[in-house]
């Protein structure tokens, strides 16, 4: 049941409306031959909530951007409302704004009102960080996002 129609009825009624429970975004992304996986971490202040991975066809020259950005809209915006909870903030690698998605921070900010904090990685942790799976830097992304 959708979140809308179970709190309706104690809306009208009361006039009340459920409180939405603070939640973080970390987002990855990691880019194969074939596909680019995008990987989303929802956090709430101490424990990992939920995450969803999707792997994205290449479009070839151009659209790739879009659809990391569609997806994570998409994906957000969805959790929020079956879930009855409202993304905060958002981190992501730096090197992901910059190179693949240089919308991503100003459509998350415009569509979801969601604070986006792109997080560089230092150049001597970069083997550390490209060893671990892409739902790892996910939830790395939203840790951080905590803090």
């Amino acid at each position: 049941m959708c979140a809308k129609h179970r709190w309706s009825p104690l809306a009208e009624r009361d006039h009340l409306a459920p409180s939405l429970t603070p939640l973080f975004i970390g987002i990855s992304y990691m880019v194969a031959d074939d596909a680019t996986t995008v990987s989303l971490a929802f956090h709430d202040h101490t424990y990992l909530v939920d995450f969803t991975i999707e792997q994205l066809p290449h479009p070839g020259a151009s659209g790739q951007d879009d659809a990391i950005v569609e997806f994570v809209i998409a994906a957000a915006r969805q959790y929020e409302h079956e879930n009855n909870v409202k993304f905060v903030g958002a981190a992501m690698p730096r090197r992901l704004v910059e190179e693949r998605s240089p919308t991503l921070c100003s459509r998350l900010w415009l569509d979801l009102d969601v604070v986006p904090i792109p997080i560089s990685r230092s150049d001597e942790k970069d083997h550390f960080w490209m060893a671990r799976d892409v739902d790892e830097q996910a939830d790395s992304m939203a840790r951080k996002c905590v803090m």
